[in-house]
């Protein structure tokens, strides 16, 4: 089961608008931030995810074939590793 934890942490870029979630994720036994595309409505939805498991490791999973601003790539990469790495 997945839960979404955290408060909502927005960036808008080109004209675009994005979202970060933190997610816990029990079934896979470790923690994940999602980067989602909001703006312009009706967004494009869930772009990237990055996931940290309990032993530390992280994944990096594209989940778009749709160009990415490099900024909003840049700001997700960092907070992921923030994120994923504060225990």
């Amino acid at each position: 089961m997945s839960r979404v934890s955290g408060a909502r942490v927005l960036l808008e870029t080109d004209g675009r608008g994005f979202e970060l979630l933190l997610v816990e994720d029990t079934e896979r036994g470790g923690r994940s931030v999602e980067l989602w595309e909001i703006a312009p409505a009706p967004g494009r939805g869930l772009l990237l995810e990055a996931f940290g498991s309990a032993g530390g490791q992280f994944t990096f999973s594209a989940l778009t074939r749709e160009d990415i601003p490099l900024e909003a790539l840049e700001w997700f990469v960092g907070r992921a590793r923030a994120t994923l790495t504060s225990d």
